[in-house]
């Protein structure tokens, strides 16, 4: 049996349709999650989109907050702390995927993702760029490499 994007042949029986499956992600630059609002804000998204994936950037909150979060939305998935009053990361993950984070920083997170099925693996890099303008030259080859 081969399989062809969303169809598998099997052997001289032809082609039949698998059933898709179907991945959604939310990016969200959230200018602190802390606060009542906001974290309302983040459960009114993923209750109405539902999404597999996370990524949340400017969270200005520790790890140990972003924990909480995970366990209130039954997701898994990593945090990076927030350095003074900016920065902070989160990639939370719902069970239905596979995720093997590749390496972090305050900046970024680098991760594979499988669904459990394994019809759908890709890459994921989410960024929070580097404010300071001298070193973001620095940081996007670090990204490249």
């Amino acid at each position: 049996m081969r399989s062809h994007g969303f169809f598998t042949t099997d052997n001289n029986e032809g082609c039949s349709a698998a059933p898709p499956t179907i991945m959604s992600c939310l990016a969200w630059n959230c200018q602190r999650l802390r606060g009542p609002g906001k974290v309302r804000e983040l459960e009114n998204l993923i209750r109405a989109l539902n999404p597999s994936l996370v990524f949340l950037s400017e969270t200005r909150c520790s790890v140990p907050f972003i924990e909480k979060m995970k366990r209130k939305f039954s997701m898994f998935g990593v945090g990076v702390n927030s350095v003074g009053k900016s920065g902070g990361i989160a990639l939370p993950w719902t069970k239905e995927l596979d995720v093997s984070v590749q390496s972090l920083s305050k900046h970024h997170i680098d991760a594979h993702i499988n669904s459990l099925d394994r019809m759908i693996n890709w890459r994921l890099t989410g960024v929070y760029g580097e404010s300071d303008a001298s070193r973001r030259k620095t940081f996007w080859k670090l990204l490249q490499s």
